[in-house]
């Protein structure tokens, strides 16, 4: 059931004052800084840079003290970039994150830090892997539609009929917006 899927994908309420007590404005303005500059230099659209920030804010939000600075705190900044192209972006896109995280770090195998910040990230925002993403509905939606094509005989040549067309418009115009 959508509605339920919904539910449970909610994002957290943030409160302008739980962001300031997580991290201060200066911590704030230098993971944005560094993440735009990490974002240009890959070449990945400005929504996967509003989706790691973002990932990076709720995280602060609630935390139940104050994100000091240091490695740690890079590593959290690295892990909200890589989360948020695993999720919205393309493999190339986090190959390419991938190697600037190697660079930047000066370390072939930084992974142990970024990784562990992946998961307080992901464990602080309560993900859950069974919330679908929209190309999950999408798969999900032309394979549906492929079986019933492939199970009747095509109506005058053509398999994708006025039926199959109705059937499809209201979730591919959901998945588009």
């Amino acid at each position: 059931d959508l509605h339920v899927v919904h539910k449970r994908s909610r994002p957290l309420a943030v409160a302008s004052r739980q962001l300031a007590l997580g991290m201060d404005t200066a911590r704030r303005l230098d993971a944005l800084e560094w993440l735009v500059q990490a974002f240009e230099i890959i070449d990945v659209p400005d929504a996967q840079l509003f989706a790691a920030f973002g990932l990076l804010d709720r995280f602060a939000a609630a935390a139940p003290a104050p994100i000091s600075a240091g490695p740690a705190a890079f590593s959290l900044v690295l892990a909200a970039m890589l989360v948020a192209l695993k999720v919205g972006g393309t493999q190339r896109h986090l190959d390419r994150a991938k190697k600037l995280v190697v660079e930047t770090l000066g370390s072939p195998r930084p992974w142990a830090a970024v990784r562990s910040a992946e998961q307080q990230i992901l464990r602080r925002l309560g993900f859950r892997a069974c919330t679908p993403t929209a190309r999950d509905l999408l798969d999900r939606l032309l394979r549906d539609a492929l079986a019933q094509v492939l199970r009747r005989p095509p109506r005058d040549g053509n398999a994708w009929d006025a039926e199959a067309f109705a059937r499809c418009e209201t979730l591919a115009r959901y998945l588009l917006e």
